[in-house]
């Protein structure tokens, strides 16, 4: 029982891993709030069914019109970029959004239009998550570290929607959209992180590479070098393309 919760934890013993994870994990709580705001705010503007499902189906229809392309994005730039600059999009786009709620600036058309940025922007955010979670984690865990995520997506599931109704039935409208607009500072903090210690790591593996290969040219001329011949690389972004 105990060996078994361990290797279920396992990965959150990577400080990269635990950062993501926790920052996903804030960030679907504010996500499902969101969506039981939209539904919420349809009904009180419209009281039709109808334009609930419109709402729904203006979520759905960017997922599918645009899924290759969100992969294909993943593939070829780096996922923690992606990730970075679909939330702060999102953040901003949900802050606007409270604003004109809170203003009675409010119309079923930009319901509509909001929930479908929000497809079409986690038609590139969650490939490029599942290309991300496992290069943070050993190879042995990639299994564990999937259950964990899907372990927080299933929780915030149960437990965002309560907490959306209760922000929406205490406060308003607004105040559970602002929340969810705050929670995607988790992610933004997990891809600020990861992106600094990756670009570190690069770093100290271009100076240590450096060095080697100065060691390597001492040796064969006959001299020693010194410290004063490693030159500190300037590193303007990460050089992986993995992250």
């Amino acid at each position: 029982m105990n060996a078994g919760l361990r290797r279920a934890f396992a990965p959150l013993q990577s400080p990269m891993f635990a950062v993501v994870w926790i920052g996903l994990a804030i960030s679907a709580f504010g996500d499902r709030a969101l969506e039981l705001a939209l539904v919420w705010l349809t009904v009180d503007l419209t009281g039709s069914s109808v334009a609930l499902g419109t709402v729904l189906t203006a979520a759905t229809i960017p997922s599918i019109a645009l899924l290759l392309i969100g992969g294909a994005w993943a593939d070829g730039v780096s996922p923690s970029t992606i990730m970075l600059w679909s939330d702060v999009l999102r953040a901003v786009v949900t802050l606007i959004f409270a604003l004109l709620v809170s203003l009675d600036l409010m119309s079923i058309s930009l319901v509509i239009a909001v929930a479908v940025i929000y497809g079409a922007v986690s038609t590139f955010f969650d490939p490029a998550m599942m290309a991300l979670i496992p290069s943070v984690v050993h190879q042995r865990q990639h299994h564990a570290a999937n259950a964990l995520y899907e372990f927080a997506f299933r929780t915030s599931s149960l437990l965002g929607p309560a907490l959306g109704g209760f922000l929406i039935a205490q406060y308003s409208i607004p105040a559970a959209l602002t929340f969810d607009a705050v929670t995607f500072g988790g992610t933004i903090a997990a891809m600020i992180y990861l992106r600094r210690r990756r670009l570190g790591e690069d770093l100290v593996a271009a100076i240590l590479r450096q060095g080697v290969e100065l060691q390597v040219e001492g040796l064969v001329a006959g001299r020693d070098p010194g410290v004063a011949d490693i030159h500190i690389p300037i590193v303007s972004k990460p050089v992986r393309k993995g992250t």
